[in-house]
């Protein structure tokens, strides 16, 4: 696991204690969703383009549909 380290005000830090969360672990929590919510829209960002790329007007033989 790696350690990452930030800074936060005294005040904050003094409130943090007063309660009994495993404030690590919700780090840890947030952090995860966070990078998951920013996969996800850049997915839908990449998903978007490819949608608004307008297809060619005509397929070349042998790559389209087949009929039987």
């Amino acid at each position: 696991m790696e350690v990452v380290s930030f800074g936060i005000p005294y005040d904050l830090k003094k409130k943090m204690k007063e309660v009994d969360i495993n404030w690590n672990e919700e780090v840890r929590k947030l952090i995860g969703a966070k990078v998951r919510e920013y996969r996800r829209k850049k997915a839908l960002g990449r998903l978007m383009q490819c949608l608004r790329t307008p297809l060619p007007n005509s397929i070349p033989h042998g790559k389209g549909f087949q009929s039987y």
